[in-house]
């Protein structure tokens, strides 16, 4: 209003533009099928400036970053007013081996046909099996009569991690493996016949004989 009584007048909008970033992270774990993952920051906001950190000096201005070493990130998402927020997101390792115990008894002449078998505390695994002459197997245990070497392969279908190991099956070598004999008759000089060996082969002497 002025010295003659006129006025005028004016109105304004006075708004507050500070608003944080809208952002959110995604856990995940690294496994031995997946060795490398992505940081997954998930925000409806443009024009954020990103600021990561974690172990070993780790850093970036990605939105989602790539990395191989599990531990905390820590990343600071600042938007075109100068607000900031900051988040953390812990990264897991499951890179666990599965633990393998192998069994197998030895080819002898009471037992022509041996059981090889597979154990491990682990729920649902898959296995493979390799042996002599082209064997191939998927199931814990099995029989066999050939000696060898069996190479076991058990693998945790949800990590991808897998242990190998193998065992020997042995063919006991004092095994009496061709034995010569022939009859001797009874006849009008000799009153009770008998079997007369000639050579024995594998064993160790001294020989048990029975009839």
């Amino acid at each position: 209003t002025d010295a003659y009584g006129c006025s005028s007048s004016d109105s304004f909008l006075l708004r507050d533009s500070r608003r944080l970033p809208s952002i959110t992270l995604e856990p995940d774990t690294i496994t031995c099928r997946r060795n490398q993952l992505t940081l997954r920051l998930n925000t409806p906001d443009a024009g954020l400036v990103f600021d990561w950190s974690g172990p070993l000096g780790f850093s970036s201005a990605q939105q989602n970053p790539v990395i191989a070493i599990p531990g905390n990130y820590l990343v600071t998402a600042t938007n075109s007013s100068g607000c900031r927020l900051s988040l953390s997101v812990t990264i897991v390792a499951d890179t666990t081996k599965p633990d393998l115990s192998l069994s197998a008894d030895t080819i002898n002449c009471l037992r022509d046909r041996v059981p090889v078998k597979a154990g491990s505390s682990l729920q649902g695994f898959t296995m493979s099996w390799n042996g002599p002459n082209g064997f191939s197997y998927s199931l814990p245990q099995f029989n066999t009569d050939k000696p060898g070497l069996y190479v076991c392969k058990i693998i945790n279908p949800r990590t991808g991690c897998s242990t190998t190991d193998s065992i020997l099956v042995v063919a006991d070598t004092g095994r009496i493996h061709c034995v010569d004999a022939s009859p001797v008759h009874a006849n009008c000089q000799r009153e009770t016949g008998y079997i007369a060996i000639h050579s024995i082969t594998g064993g160790k002497a001294p020989y048990v004989y029975s009839a």
